[in-house]
């Protein structure tokens, strides 16, 4: 049922709107005493951009739109035809001023698991170099991503040895987050 109604790339709905404006006013007021520290990585996917956003303008940082943050398969069609998210334009439009990170010209398409799995370590390994090369004054990353995609990183951060391709993706949530990523 879930693949039969799934669209592609959805805005937020009402509710998620409501739900970005609350996480931008309260994240943000806990965020803003360290601003100066703070990193804000998006998805690409639409409802990733317009969940940053409010956030974004509290704190005056803008979001970094970064390709390997979107959901776990990507942007796919449960029929099989080739999709493509957002396009660099798409994502100007919608927020001016981003920072776009490695974001096709055609946008992006689906993966594989182990092109998710890959994606995943790749950004485990971006994240721990740059936690490396910093100021020793703690930095703070805010990523805004998938629950599936962050569930997977979050086990390679904090439990690498015991990630598996096969045991993790596409299965319940290592960590539930009740379908949210940030």
């Amino acid at each position: 049922e879930f693949n039969r109604l799934r669209t592609i790339d959805p805005p937020l709905s009402e509710l998620g709107e409501r739900q970005a404006e609350f996480l931008g006013r309260h994240l943000g007021a806990q965020l803003r005493p360290s601003v100066q520290r703070v990193r804000l990585f998006c998805s690409s996917m639409t409802r990733a951009v317009q969940t940053s956003l409010p956030l974004s303008r509290v704190l005056g940082v803008q979001p970094r739109v970064h390709h390997q943050l979107h959901e776990v398969k990507g942007f796919y069609d449960t029929s099989g035809r080739e999709v493509r998210g957002p396009t660099p334009s798409a994502l100007r439009a919608l927020c001016p001023g981003c920072q776009l990170d490695g974001i096709p010209e055609e946008g992006q398409g689906g993966e594989t698991t182990n092109q998710t799995a890959a994606r995943a370590k790749a950004v485990a390994d971006m994240l721990i170099n740059w936690a490396a090369t910093v100021d020793s004054e703690d930095q703070v990353a805010v990523i805004v991503s998938h629950n599936d995609f962050i569930a997977v990183l979050s086990q390679l951060l904090l439990a690498r040895s015991a990630f598996s391709a096969g045991d993790v993706l596409f299965k319940e949530s290592y960590w539930p987050m009740n379908n949210t990523g940030i």
